[in-house]
């Protein structure tokens, strides 16, 4: 967006990888491979991907998953500022611990364990990556029945081209941070030092992520912008070692106790008493932020006390919401929004000493807006007398100078240091374009083009009519969920079930071909626009990722309708899996083709059996 810079375009400086060591990376894949599936993304989403091909059959030897980091993670690969920990509990949110065994140290998992969790799972499934690598463009030929994938190895900038028969492409929801866009950043570089977050320089603040003893900060000024997820982990350590610390905030956030917890063996057996305990849990988590019927609430925390994010979320209560029934759709969810609310803003009176410097932290907004946050020891940081907090009413800093920051009507604030805590590019587009790569379909079609334009269409937010063999993650048409972990092995369950059952139906695996109809994306797309009346209430919503920067509900009444196409499942995460569920029961992969290509000797171009998967609505007996 206008607003602001994708470090991955602008200031590549501030999007090293300052982890990686190209020296002993392994060299997996080589020019003018065929392998059968190539899998774009090291994180939680690539990663369950592969275990759910693994678990339908498939093996490990016939995937690759590649990634621009030096190794598994994802997110947390990079998320190595001081503090990180992930505000959803451990025991749903850490993928597979079940099948792993693995007990997790804190109630909520800190980043180098869910980075250690990510290359367990790496380990144990004898998953192959091919790191330190960008995916440059993606091409399907229809002759071969293959994806041609370009490649740039970053060691040495060197191209790499492969073949794969089918392409998972799962960068995950947070690929790319962005810095706002403002005048004078490059004068201030110039003789002083910038970060981003998600880069962090350990080299530069001392410390590691493990022991962030940020001691060569104490003689440092220091300035942070924003006060989200992150900023409010980061905060308590910077803190403590700066000389002093300004916190420049746009919007505060619904700040809540966090109440860690060490794991104790006794309460993990409990956790863990029955066989699939870890799904029955994420699924009651589910139904209680959706406001479902639940018998007990089994995680019972800051989440789960926060039930108007149900906004977000979607939910099966109401059922579909008719536009004359939107304001008095969101007037219940401010009513059951109060509550919450009330308590956090009385929690951050507490907590915070200054009653001016409490007020300007206490939200003023819904809590489906913002993602709310949860830590023990942010708001007290504003007790120490090395703390400021700059609240901007909601403007963001002016600009930055040689010396620092200006903000609110030309105040000038000199810095040392500047730490940029603004998060990840958030504008809702393709996969292709999260992960900025061409995606080029049959006949020349571009993923992009596709996404962007009136001809938008999924079938279960996972694959696309005019890309065959090619999965995805996204949030459009699939579920919105505080747990991403949660809707990320959803869809990889679905898509290895598509898989595996549309080879099951034709007589070469490595000659199937699978694709959606496009009058299945159709159908798909009107029922989730029948249902997107659910998240009228983001419409009153602050700028956020979550409204992708305010710019979610700026549109047209033809964008209105467009976007409503796009929008998750209106009805919930657990309506979602059982949508699911129930299709893969059915049997007939109903609006899905398999077709297998066939090797032709005369050198005239392949010829195509087609076998039409339930797109005649008979029995495969029939």
């Amino acid at each position: 967006m206008a607003q602001f810079l994708e470090l991955r375009k602008e200031y590549q400086g501030l999007n090293k990888d300052l982890h990686i060591d190209y020296n002993t990376l392994p060299q997996t894949l080589h020019d003018g491979d065929d392998i059968t599936f190539l899998i774009i993304g090291a994180g939680h989403a690539g990663l369950l991907a592969a275990v759910r091909l693994i678990d339908a059959g498939f093996s490990a030897n016939d995937m690759v998953i590649v990634d621009k980091a030096g190794d598994f993670g994802g997110t947390w690969y990079w998320n190595r500022f001081p503090g990180p920990t992930c505000d959803i509990e451990g025991y749903i949110y850490l993928p597979l611990l079940e099948e792993l065994g693995y007990m997790p140290k804190h109630r909520y998992s800190n980043g180098h364990e869910i980075r250690e969790h990510s290359q367990k799972i790496a380990q144990k499934w004898k998953l192959k990556g091919q790191f330190g690598t960008t995916v440059m463009s993606q091409e399907w030929s229809e002759e071969e029945a293959r994806w041609r994938v370009s490649m740039v190895q970053d060691r040495d900038q060197s191209q790499l081209q492969v073949r794969a028969q089918f392409v998972f492409c799962a960068p995950g929801v947070f690929p790319t941070p962005h810095i706002p866009r403002l005048a004078g950043l490059d004068d201030f570089r110039r003789e002083r030092h910038v970060l981003h977050t998600a880069r962090w320089d350990y080299a530069f603040t001392g410390g590691s992520q493990e022991t962030p003893t940020l001691q060569n900060l104490r003689d440092k000024t220091v300035g942070i912008i924003g006060t989200g997820a992150t900023s409010i982990q980061a905060v308590p350590w910077l803190a403590k070692y700066s000389k002093h610390l300004y916190v420049f905030q746009r919007t505060p956030s619904y700040v809540g106790p966090r109440k860690q917890e060490l794991t104790d063996r006794e309460t993990w057996a409990k956790v863990t008493e029955r066989p699939g305990w870890q799904k029955t849990r994420q699924e009651n988590y589910n139904a209680i932020m959706a406001g479902e019927p639940a018998e007990e609430d089994l995680v019972n925390d800051g989440w789960t006390a926060t039930r108007a994010f149900a906004g977000v979320t979607g939910s099966t209560v109401k059922g579909i919401i008719t536009e004359k029934q939107i304001p008095s759709h969101v007037e219940d969810l401010n009513r059951l929004d109060m509550d919450r609310t009330n308590y956090v803003r009385g929690h951050i009176e507490m907590q915070v000493e200054d009653k001016a410097t409490a007020e300007r932290l206490k939200p003023w907004y819904s809590s489906w807006c913002k993602r709310p946050t949860f830590h023990d020891d942010y708001l007290v940081s504003f007790n120490r007398p090395n703390v400021t907090l700059i609240n901007t009413d909601g403007k963001g800093v002016e600009r930055i100078t040689e010396d620092g920051i200006v903000a609110n009507g030309g105040q000038d604030y000199a810095l040392d240091v500047l730490i940029f805590s603004t998060g990840y590019a958030c504008d809702g587009g393709s996969p292709a374009d999260r992960a900025d790569m061409r995606v080029i379909g049959r006949n020349g079609k571009s993923l992009q083009k596709k996404w962007n334009s009136g001809d938008f269409g999924t079938l279960h937010g996972v694959a696309s009519h005019g890309f065959p063999n090619y999965f995805f993650f996204t949030m459009a048409n699939t579920v919105a969920t505080s747990n991403q972990t949660y809707a990320l092995d959803v869809g990889a369950t679905h898509c290895a079930h598509i898989i595996a059952e549309a080879m099951r139906r034709t007589s070469n695996d490595k000659k199937t071909v699978v694709e959606v109809s496009r009058d299945a994306e159709e159908a798909w797309g009107s029922e989730v626009a029948t249902r997107a009346g659910w998240f009228a209430g983001l419409a009153t919503c602050t700028p956020s990722f979550i409204s992708q920067e305010g710019n979610a509900f700026r549109k047209t009444p033809e964008q209105g309708l467009r976007a409503a196409r796009m929008a998750a499942w209106g009805k919930g995460a657990s309506s979602y899996q059982k949508r699911l569920q129930h299709y893969r029961a059915d049997g007939r992969l109903e609006g899905i083709s398999s077709r297998e290509v066939e090797d032709d000797t005369t050198g005239t171009p392949a010829s195509v059996r087609v076998y039409w998967l339930s797109l005649v609505y008979a029995s495969l007996d029939d």
